[in-house]
Parts: C-alpha cells; structure tokens; sequence
C-alpha cells in the first residue's frame, strides 16, 4: 500500500507499507524527517521521475492485499477511511498487537517536559492494543536505552488486561537521570512488552526517541500540512550541521512564550498559512524580541494582518504593499558584508514553488537592508536589524522557495541565505537585558502596587498579568518607565511579572 503519511499501526505481517519519495531529497534529508517516527517500512529514495507522471503529492493507486495474498482494496486516490475499513475487516490477528500511542512526561527538574542535563525524569507511555488483535492480560514491560548520558532508576511497569481497541497507561512511572554534561540529542528509548493471553505468552518491543536537552535553534512551521515545504530548510539545516527542533502550531498548537524563550534562535517559516501568527503567537514573538535572540520571520502572509505590522517593524521594515504582483527575482546590496554575495531566485519547481503573495516593503530608519526586487516597483524586499539587543531579519516571501538559476549566477538555495544568517548572528553578539528579579506585590488603599529594582540598559517595563505562575505569557496591563505600579484592585485575579525591555 502506497501512501505519504500512514497514522494507523498495522502488523507488518498483514501487509507492508512503502513510503515512495517523490520530492528527490538527499538521504540525510529523510533520515532527518523520517527517523524520530522509527518507520518499519521501506522507504525508496531517487523517485523523483514519478513526481511529473503524478501530480503534485498525488499518490495514484493503493491496493491491499491480506495474508492469503487476496486483493482486498484497489482503488485510484487515497481515500483514508475506506482502507483502514478494509484493513479492519479482512485483517484479524492471532495474538495481541500493542501501539505506543504516547510517552507522557510527568516530571522533570524545571517542568518544561523537557529531559535536560542533571534532571530526573519519570515518564510513563501509553499503549493501544490493535482492534484486530486478541484480549491480552497481565502486561509487564521493561525500559531501556543504549544511551550513554541516561542512567535508569526503575525500568519495570505492569498494566491490566487491555481488550482489543483499549488504550491503558503503564505505572509505576519509569525513572531516569541525565547526565550533567550532556549535549543536545535525541534518545532511542525501547520497551519491551510481554503478555498473556489465551495462546500463552506474546512478547512485542516498541520504540521511541525523546529528545534530551535543547538546541539553540527552533524551527516553526507555520502552515502545517498545507505543503510539505518545509523539508526545504530541514535539508539546509542538516547539511550546515546545525541541530534544531522544529514546532507545528497545526499539530503542537500556538507556540508560547514560555516555548519561545527556550531558545536563542528563531526560524519562522510562514509559507501559505493565511493569515500567518495570530494573538498568541505574536505575543511569544515580541516576547522573545524582548528578551534577545536571532529571528528570521519569513512570511508572505503575516503582513495581511495589520496587528502584526509592529512585530514586522522591529525587524526593521514597514509593509508598502501586500499583494504587488508576481515577484520572485530580488538583489541584496552588493557591499553588505553578510548577504552582499548572493542572488534570490524565489520561486520554480527546484525549490519550494510557494512564493505566492509576496510583499513590497519600505527601510525603516535605523535598520539595514538585506534585498530589492529587481522586479515591478524595485521596493525593498527583505531588511535586518542588529541592534546590540537582538538580531532580526524579516523575509516578505517564504525562504524556503529559494533556488539556483543559471540567469543569475549568484542564485543560491535557502542554505545559502542561512549560513549568511548565521554568520551575521556570530558576528553581532549582543547582550540581553538582565531581568526583573525582586517583584514584590503589596495591596494599599490605593490598589496593588508592584514594585521593583531598575535594572540597567532598560527602556521601558512590561508588566503581564497571566493565568498561573511560572509562565511567560500573558496580557500586557501597562508599560512603564518607573520601578512602580499601581493597579485597581478590582483588577482580575491572576499572576504578574515583569519584562525589561530595551
């Protein structure tokens, strides 16, 4: 059966599963986006040929075939329900058949569900057993892991009888400890089932990766499934070296502060989402411009929206038009030190082919200008800022629809503007403001009144109120130049802190 992204578990004695790439990427490339799912099925790489003859992500035929060798579905298309309809019918197994369906973290030393160097962890997974399978009784399951920066405290947990269809949690919950010294990287995790059921005993091991520690980079896709684009800059990115991880907002939702500020580095990948970064992802986004960082904010579609016109300027560009017409030939200026050196092709089947409505901006004062359409009106097409507080780059189309063209022989991929990128991020360290520590609430006769130290290099305060404590999101109730504030007391309920802001 032949299908681009199967979410059902089956057992591979039933049928098989084959991924055929059609987008020609490198090995590294799939590996990349493939590995984290520990795919038991082939996947055929060098297909490309196959993309013209069908289509763009058009997977033209499945059949399913059940253990007897029966044709049991052939169809043109993909239609999900009716396969796994015929999958569930025709396919029953003799012995159970267990899914991992989650592996829940539930605690770790700053309860950011991330395993960081010096935590202890405990988890526990979650398992499905196959609609098609037998009862099972009795489950014992066993923790390991090869790695060497993971020390296990209790690796055995036990679960009751699981029917086909049930979906159970294993406990007590499993332990283990990272090591002080470790670097960002991913973990293989397995486990190791055993059951009873009325055959006698089924043993099954599963696997999974968690990733240990943070990288500085992370990778926002924006628009989900709407392409598949993305792999664009996967590519780039591996073939840098760079270790990133990569959040979905269609599948992870919003992004949050709190997951923003984890990270030193930002690539945001708007590509069709229309309209792209909504309320909460704005306030994540000036948050992390607040506190320091490296931004790219590559969007065609953010500037739509006049609420994320701010967010755009302090990337050092005002929107003139959204929507000027077909442009995707674009000059940087030839003496800028970082991007002085290349040509931008944004557009063609060699790359992304999704620059579709993108931007002409204007230079505000004090930024610098990073490319010009060498098209329809000449404005400006992408600007930076480097500022000694953050470094941000705005993108008025998506970066990931780069390509090399012979017509201009400077052209280069996405990898090209992100290694310029990181270079540029080396060469202008910067320095984050230090942040308000010592917040003190006290309630007068005239309201709440916070107050707290000054904290040098600052301009303003920004003083959140949010819903609970240890978060970095919220609602901006006042900005201010002083060390104290007094709100109404009939105020709502809630947290606060307090932002420096350069």
């Amino acid at each position: 059966m032949l299908q681009t992204n199967f979410e059902a578990s089956y057992p591979a004695t039933g049928f098989e599963v084959v991924h055929i790439d059609t987008d020609n990427l490198s090995a590294t490339a799939l590996h990349q986006h493939w590995d984290h799912d520990n795919p038991t099925f082939p996947v055929l790489v060098g297909c490309a040929s196959l993309y013209s003859q069908y289509g763009n992500g058009y997977i033209p035929y499945n059949v399913v075939l059940d253990p007897d060798g029966i044709v049991r579905y052939s169809a043109a298309g993909f239609n999900e329900s009716a396969i796994h309809n015929v999958i569930q019918q025709h396919l029953t197994l003799p012995h159970p058949f267990f899914e991992l369906q989650d592996v829940e973290m539930l605690s770790d030393g700053d309860s950011d569900g991330r395993p960081d160097p010096g935590e202890t962890v405990t988890f526990r997974i979650r398992l499905l057993n196959s609609d098609v399978a037998q009862p099972a009784n009795s489950l014992s399951i066993t923790f390991s892991t090869s790695d060497p920066d993971l020390d296990i405290g209790q690796a055995i947990a036990t679960m009751g009888a699981m029917m086909p269809g049930d979906v159970a949690d294993s406990g007590p919950a499993f332990e283990f400890s990272v090591d002080a010294a470790a670097l960002p990287h991913w973990a293989d995790f397995q486990f190791a089932i055993s059951a009873s059921y009325a055959g006698g005993t089924y043993s099954q091991t599963l696997a999974s990766t968690q990733r240990i520690a943070r990288p500085p980079l992370l990778l926002v896709d924006s628009d989900g499934t709407l392409d598949d684009n993305e792999t664009f800059v996967q590519t780039a990115l591996a073939n840098l070296g760079r270790d990133f991880d990569q959040w979905t907002p269609e599948v992870d939702g919003d992004l949050p502060a709190a997951e923003a500020l984890a990270y030193d580095q930002i690539i945001w990948l708007g590509g069709l989402r229309n309209p792209d970064i909504d309320n909460g992802e704005r306030v994540a986004l000036h948050a992390f411009l607040d506190r320091g960082g490296l931004l790219l904010l590559s969007s065609q579609y953010a500037s739509s929206d006049p609420v994320n016109l701010p967010l755009i300027a302090r990337c050092g560009a005002d929107v003139v038009a959204t929507a000027p017409g077909t442009l995707f030939l674009a000059l940087p200026p030839v003496s800028d030190p970082w991007f002085g050196d290349m040509q931008i092709v944004a557009t063609g089947s060699q790359a992304a082919n999704n620059n579709v409505q993108p931007d002409n901006l204007a230079l505000r004062a004090g930024a610098s200008l990073l490319a010009t359409w060498d098209q329809g009106a000449r404005a400006v097409a992408a600007t930076y800022t480097a500022d000694g507080a953050r470094n941000a780059v705005f993108c008025g189309w998506p970066v990931e629809a780069m390509r090399v063209h012979s017509s201009r022989p400077l052209s280069v991929p996405v990898e090209g503007l992100l290694a310029r990128l990181f270079q540029f991020h080396a060469d202008n360290p910067f320095t984050p403001l230090s942040p308000v520590t010592d917040l003190e609430a006290n309630v007068t006769p005239a309201g709440l009144q916070l107050s707290w130290s000054a904290v040098p290099g600052v301009a303003t305060y920004r003083v959140y109120q949010q819903d609970g404590p240890w978060l970095d999101s919220g609602v901006v109730v006042r900005e201010t130049t002083d060390t104290l504030v007094v709100l109404p007391l009939d105020a709502e309920d809630g947290c606060y802190h307090v932002r420096s802001v350069r």
